[in-house]
């Protein structure tokens, strides 16, 4: 696997970027592949484990665009008569709409797994437990990857100069 991973980390990871994952979080994606591949156990050959390693990282790429879709088309379709009462103010509306952009902005730098902790449990409200087992990670790193995204926004929502 050390090898596997030596040898075709690079190519992998550009192979997620053509797939649309950004650039800072093409390491992410293939390094959750090599887990997830490491999880399932070696086919005991090279080529077969290679093989099975991009099509882990092709689904991986499928199902991080269409998460980001999903996501955005739910923050697109937010309108002022949606938000609980008093926000319905124009003024109020719009600095709410404005909040909501720069906190999407803020998610938008993380890794792609901190992105998907954070979604999982504040939007989704999923218990910690079921997303690190959905995402084949430890529950000590999934709540490291909430506490990392949750401090990340909160510093960029709490920094004017941050804003779009």
């Amino acid at each position: 696997m050390t090898e596997l991973f030596a040898t075709h980390r690079a190519r992998l990871e550009a192979f997620a970027r053509r797939r649309g994952t950004a650039p800072q979080d093409a390491p992410d994606l293939v390094q959750d592949a090599f887990l997830r591949l490491l999880a399932a156990g070696s086919t005991g050959s090279a080529t077969e484990d290679r093989r099975l390693l991009f099509a882990i990282l092709r689904n991986a790429a499928f199902d991080q665009r269409k998460s980001a879709a999903r996501r955005a088309a739910a923050a697109a379709l937010i309108a002022p008569e949606q938000l609980p009462q008093g926000l319905a103010d124009p003024e109020v509306a719009f600095g709410s709409r404005q909040a909501l952009d720069r906190l999407l902005v803020a998610l938008r730098q993380l890794p792609a797994t901190t992105q998907e902790v954070m979604i999982l449990r504040r939007i989704d409200g999923l218990p910690m437990a079921e997303i690190a087992r959905r995402l084949g990670i430890p529950l000590s790193t999934a709540e490291k990857h909430l506490l990392r995204a949750i401090r990340h926004c909160a510093a960029a929502l709490a920094d004017p100069t941050s804003w779009p």
